[in-house]
């Protein structure tokens, strides 16, 4: 069962377009306080950066893509990328060479590497998380089923002790709650989301695994104004969402579980600011799912769902603060290495901005996607 999984998630296609796009944006247009960061998941793995104008369009950073020092390319469609706004720091998995790389976020958007990547001690390093502070990171290891946890001194990987943590089956997506006391872990293989609480040296322990409706769970996404978190489960074509208590971590399930997508393979999904509006990529058919929120959790899809994307792949997505923007990277199944980018109006629809989608300027499979905005 393990490897029919292994393939039906991992091993994507290999036939794809390269996008050209001829627009040239003058610098002016840009206010320079907001920037996309991708991880492109290529061999010889590399982070493109953009800044973003007022009306969502990217231009690429001088520089850009930036090299991470590592090996990726195994296309899990959700290689790893967190940033730390408030240190201006950005973390990287390289699901090949199985290390973490580390970024400064210069005043500029640009990248610098602080050090070489560091061993993640595990196998197939996929999903990655951080704090605020950029003091803790870690990177879930789908094929070793366990996470690893680093320690950051001075913007140098130290792994915590006893890591790599043995995990459920198949972790691939992480993300923690807002004081960095626990972590909730997408458990591919078990369709199941793991609960660890952290202690003061980055340790983990499991002290929950709850069972998902859905099968081969992927991307999660947590709306900490709702203490709701989801996950996509691309096995059967839907998602599933809890109320989180962000202290203890204890999951309860919305009504209704799952919420069919009426996509093929969705493996990434995000939600508004106000928790308003759920989105959800599917792979496979190139579409995005939008959900609306009833007033007891439970979702219901919006008039016009699944729209139909610019791009092909749809894989991790992020929005902006004021949820008016959506960031999609085209990567996955047959995806055309490039980034989406969508108005969203007040109803939820999504229409691709002018001169979308923006190419990577990479021959990797983008994954990962992370916005930072500067107040």
């Amino acid at each position: 069962m393990r490897i029919t999984f292994t393939l039906f998630a991992f091993i994507l296609g290999l036939t794809v377009s390269l996008t050209a796009n001829p627009i040239v944006l003058s610098q002016s247009n840009f206010s320079g306080r907001a920037f996309l960061y991708v991880n492109n998941n290529d061999f010889e793995n590399s982070i493109s950066g953009f800044s973003i104008a007022q009306d969502g369009r990217l231009q690429a950073l001088p520089g850009s893509p930036f090299l991470t020092g590592g090996i990726a390319g195994k296309k899990t469609g959700i290689s790893g990328l967190c940033i730390s706004r408030k240190a201006k720091v950005l973390f990287a998995s390289n699901n090949s060479d199985n290390t973490l790389s580390i970024f400064k976020i210069n005043s500029d958007g640009t990248l610098s590497r602080t050090s070489i990547p560091v061993a993640t001690g595990g196998r197939f390093a996929a999903g990655v998380t951080c704090n605020r502070q950029a003091t803790q990171a870690f990177v879930a290891n789908i094929d070793s089923d366990s996470i690893s946890a680093f320690n950051v001194v001075n913007n140098i990987l130290q792994p915590a002790p006893n890591s790599p943590f043995q995990a459920g089956n198949g972790p691939i997506d992480l993300i923690l709650n807002t004081d960095n006391t626990i972590l909730f872990a997408s458990h591919q293989f078990s369709h199941s989301i793991g609960v660890y609480s952290i202690d003061s040296s980055s340790r983990l322990r499991l002290i929950n695994d709850v069972i998902t409706p859905g099968l081969a769970n992927h991307g999660l996404s947590i709306n900490v104004n709702t203490s709701r978190l989801y996950v996509a489960e691309l096995g059967n074509n839907s998602i599933s969402g809890f109320n989180a208590n962000l202290t203890s971590g204890s999951l309860s399930a919305l009504p209704n579980l799952p919420y069919f997508t009426d996509g093929d393979k969705p493996i990434a999904l995000t939600s508004s600011k106000t928790g308003q509006f759920i989105f959800v990529s599917n792979n496979n058919n190139s579409t995005i799912s939008v959900f609306s929120s009833n007033s007891d959790g439970s979702l219901r899809a919006i008039a016009g769902s699944p729209f139909t994307t610019d791009g092909q792949g749809p894989a991790s997505m992020v929005m902006n603060k004021k949820s008016t923007l959506l960031f999609v990277a085209n990567g996955g199944f047959a995806g055309t290495r490039d980034i989406s980018v969508y108005n969203v109006s007040t109803s939820g629809v999504i229409t691709p901005i002018f001169g979308s989608p923006f190419p990577t300027n990479s021959v990797g499979i983008p994954s990962a996607i992370g916005i930072l905005e500067i107040k």
